[in-house]
């Protein structure tokens, strides 16, 4: 995958949320554009950027994991359809699908959360009950992901020493 290839997702993603605003009035696009850059950031690979920017078209959109997979293959559609929370599915449901999903999916979800809450003080402003019943759900996700995150990277030292030992 290049930057071609994200460039493509960026407009993609534009198109998809095109007069979309967010809780706090803002356009919806700037919030999956902020969660790419985040990761961008981090130099997570190209295929991680990609889904952030894509993240909530499923959701938001007629986006299908059909559509995904033609144009940005089925890695990039694997990884949005992780991410995008399914109908009637509980919250706590939802991020044990993501956490199911590995590294890539918790890093990215933790990722969306994080810029979420940033936003949250702003909403505070607009509507402190709505603020304050998405940090309660939101803070205890957070926490898991990073819990789940911390695990893999410990065991992922361990197993790396015990090869070098071994070696």
């Amino acid at each position: 995958m290049n930057e071609l290839l994200l460039a493509q997702a960026i407009s993609a993603a534009a198109a998809a949320h095109e007069g979309q605003l967010d809780l706090q009035g803002e356009a919806m696009i700037l919030h999956p554009l902020r969660v790419m850059f985040r990761l961008r950031k981090q130099g997570k690979s190209i295929e991680m950027q990609v889904a952030a920017v894509l993240h909530d078209v499923i959701e938001d959109s007629d986006w299908t994991e059909e559509n995904l997979s033609r144009i940005f293959g089925p890695e990039v559609s694997h990884l949005v359809v992780a991410l995008s929370k399914r109908s009637g599915e509980s919250y706590d449901d939802y991020i044990n699908r993501v956490i199911s999903e590995g590294a890539e999916a918790c890093e990215t979800k933790l990722t969306d959360i994080l810029d979420n809450v940033m936003r949250l003080s702003t909403l505070r402003e607009i509507d402190i009950q709505k603020a304050d019943r998405l940090e309660s759900k939101y803070r205890p996700a957070m926490h898991r992901l990073y819990g789940v995150l911390t695990e893999q990277y410990c065991r992922s030292i361990v197993l790396s020493e015990e090869q070098e030992d071994d070696g």
